[in-house]
Order: structure tokens, then C-alpha cells, then sequence
């Protein structure tokens, strides 16, 4: 897996931004995104992370990559929050190995049919 760094060095590459250039439009020292990348300092906190990922122009998705790249949730979980009573039991039933494969690929349409109504989007893309 990827640490922090790697993740920002590869989106920022793929972008076509400079280190300087990100550093600036997060406001922090060119230094500092270096030191980032080179695996020298730890993951900033989410709130820096979303700035990079905003000076990056990353959409919700890929800035949702980037935040858990750092330790962080992605915006649904941080509103919501992990200890929801429904994510907890879906994320159980999709991670128990016990559970044949084809039924977890079930839930996941299901859950997909169900979510269209509110975010077809979302779904037509995921």
C-alpha cells in the first residue's frame, strides 16, 4: 500500500502541478510537500489534505482517496460516522468471509438499487 506521500507525489504528477505550485495554493512551504512526498513527514491533518486536494482539483472521489491515503475518512463516514449502526452491520456482512461471494455481490446491488433513488449518479458511476 501506498503511504501518504506516494499517493499525493502520483495524483500531483498525474495532475501536472508542481510541488511549488500545490505548496502555494494549499499555503505551506514547498519544502514541506517535498518532505511529504519523500516519505519525511507523516500525513497532515484532513483539513490541509482537502486544501491539497482542492489545489489539485480532485473530485469527491479522488478526494476521498486522498484523505484515507492520510488516515482519514471519506466525507460520508466523517458526517455519518463509522460507528453507525448500519454501516457497521453492512461492513460486517461484506467482510465476513463466512458469506459467499456471490451473496455479498448481491447486498452491494441491492444496496445500489436502493441508493439510486437519492444518488443515481453515484451509482451509475460506481
Amino acid at each position: 500500500m501506498a503511504t501518504f506521500g506516494e499517493h499525493l507525489a502520483a495524483v500531483r504528477q498525474q495532475v501536472g502541478i508542481s510541488q511549488h505550485a500545490l505548496a502555494k495554493a494549499a499555503g505551506v512551504d514547498a519544502s514541506y510537500v517535498n518532505r511529504l512526498e519523500h516519505g519525511e513527514r507523516q500525513a497532515p491533518d484532513v483539513g490541509l489534505i482537502r486544501k491539497f486536494a482542492t489545489a489539485l482539483g480532485l473530485d469527491a472521489a479522488h478526494t476521498d482517496a486522498l484523505v484515507v491515503a492520510g488516515g482519514g475518512l471519506p466525507r460520508a463516514l466523517e458526517r455519518l460516522g463509522p460507528l453507525d449502526p448500519t454501516i457497521i452491520l453492512l461492513a460486517d456482512v461484506l467482510g465476513d468471509p463466512a458469506v459467499p461471494e456471490a451473496e455479498r455481490t448481491n447486498l452491494r446491488r441491492i444496496v445500489a438499487l436502493l441508493v439510486q433513488r437519492w444518488r443515481p449518479e453515484a451509482v451509475a458511476n460506481g
